[in-house]
């Protein structure tokens, strides 16, 4: 008598009954996923930038190039000058190095919007306001010149772009426009209504009048981290009292280039720059994605080795430099995607590298509809091959939908720097494969249990 082995569970084709179940139920799962991504929830979007910073960290570094140079005010520039904030004349100082090095523009990664208190003027001033101290003889004040007399004296004459911040809380106060240097070669090639989602500043912390007057351009360098705390964008535009800025970094390249023409198109969930021959997408933010790597994506000069001569002559000859603060005593320190923190002048000098390399990431706003054909596609078709076949074979082939698709975005993101997130179209795969598969077997199991009664009862 020959015994024939009963096949596994795990390989038979569910009968009619319980396909209609996983039908609906797999259905329902990719409705819900179809409608999250649309509407995503806050733990969702936060899983969506960890699957991007995870996908950016597997990607190849970026081409070196020629790279912005940053002159970071550093632990050793402190210890060999003294404590922050530095006196203005030493920023001239500074300023005049770099210019002798023959540098094409300089972005001064440093607000100035006050007198400098450490002048020989102020100084006494406020040791007479403070204190009560007299000074008989103060004929000498007349004849020493102020620092900030002396930085915008060199600002003059050097090709450098001073720092402001766009303040959004109702206490700012609103400064004159006409001192904030506004794109005058500005192209709006479409505008729906205003800027969409673009925020509009109520006020701003701007250089002093003199050295606004002084300075060739003024560039903002407001940055807004996301949820998570990581920067990955930079706005390159900001529209203040109908007039559009240039951010640090975008305001610098076009000073070091003379380009400075500017064409915006605006649309209905990004806008596009162009900019000498380059296309940039901003989002509805007017924000750049920049281009992290693994390496970095500037030449570093310390201010000390600048101000001491050490450098050879030329040896940043045509540069475009940014200055700014390094030591991790002085703040502005900022997240990376990359899990790094690094001080703000090294984000401006990215995205200065960015632009001048053309290596920007993009997810443009026609990735939302590759991705929602990603979840209807494969909700719809694990929830098939879930009712048809085999659980294990089902099984088997969401783990590879879900291999292929984490491998396809990290091509995208390679070849072509574009971010189709595969978060959603991975969780309804494993979504269809632990609920479909626990309500199958389920199902099932109360049907053995049904015919195992019956047969008692008879």
């Amino acid at each position: 008598m020959s015994c024939q082995k009963s096949p596994s569970p795990l390989s038979l084709q569910p009968p009619a009954q319980v396909r209609r179940r996983l039908l609906l139920g797999g259905s329902l799962v990719t409705l819900l996923a179809a409608f999250f991504l649309f509407h995503p929830p806050e733990p969702l979007r936060l899983l969506d930038l960890q699957i991007y910073d995870l996908l950016l960290a597997q990607s190849p570094p970026k081409a070196a190039g020629q790279l912005p140079v940053v002159v970071g005010i550093d632990e050793a520039s402190l210890a060999e000058f003294g404590q922050w904030p530095w006196p203005r004349y030493r920023l001239a100082q500074l300023v005049l190095a770099l210019q002798r090095q023959g540098v094409a523009a300089i972005g001064l990664d440093i607000l100035l919007p006050e007198a400098d208190r450490g002048s020989p003027e102020v100084l006494f001033a406020e040791r007479q306001r403070d204190l009560g101290e007299k000074f008989p003889n103060q004929g000498w004040l007349a004849q020493v010149r102020s620092n900030d007399a002396m930085l915008a004296e060199t600002l003059a004459a050097a090709p450098v772009v001073l720092a402001c911040q766009f303040l959004y809380n109702s206490q700012a106060v609103a400064a004159d426009k006409d001192l904030l240097h506004p794109l005058e070669k500005m192209i709006v090639a479409r505008e729906v209504d205003a800027a969409p989602g673009w925020p509009e500043p109520r006020g701003v912390l701007a250089p002093l009048e003199s050295l606004q007057a002084a300075t060739a351009a003024i560039g903002f360098t407001n940055a807004r981290p996301d949820p998570d705390g990581a920067l990955r964008r930079l706005p390159l535009l900001l529209t203040y009292r109908q007039e559009y800025y240039p951010s640090l970094a975008l305001a610098t390249l076009m000073l070091a280039t003379g380009e400075w023409e500017l064409s915006l198109e605006l649309l209905d969930q990004e806008a596009r720059l162009s900019w000498f021959d380059r296309q940039l997408p901003l989002d509805a933010r007017g924000q750049l994605l920049l281009g992290f790597s693994s390496q970095p994506r500037h030449r570093y000069v310390s201010a000390a080795d600048l101000l001491l001569g050490r450098l050879p002559e030329n040896a940043l000859l045509g540069a475009t430099v940014f200055v700014g603060a390094w030591s991790t005593g002085q703040g502005d320190r900022h997240l990376t995607p990359l899990a790094q923190e690094v001080p703000g002048v090294a984000l401006h000098a990215l995205a200065a590298a960015t632009i001048l390399h053309a290596d920007w990431y993009h997810h443009p706003a026609w990735a939302r509809g590759m991705e929602l054909l990603a979840v209807v596609c494969l909700g719809l078709g694990s929830t098939f091959l879930l009712s048809r076949s085999g659980l294990l074979s089902a099984l088997l082939l969401s783990i590879g939908g879900v291999l292929l698709i984490g491998w396809g975005s990290l091509l995208l993101l390679e070849k072509m720097n574009l971010f189709v997130a595969p978060t959603l179209p991975v969780l309804v795969l494993l979504c269809n494969g632990a609920f479909l598969g626990l309500l199958r077997l389920c199902i099932e199991a109360n049907g053995v249990r049904q015919r195992s009664i019956q047969s008692v009862r008879s």
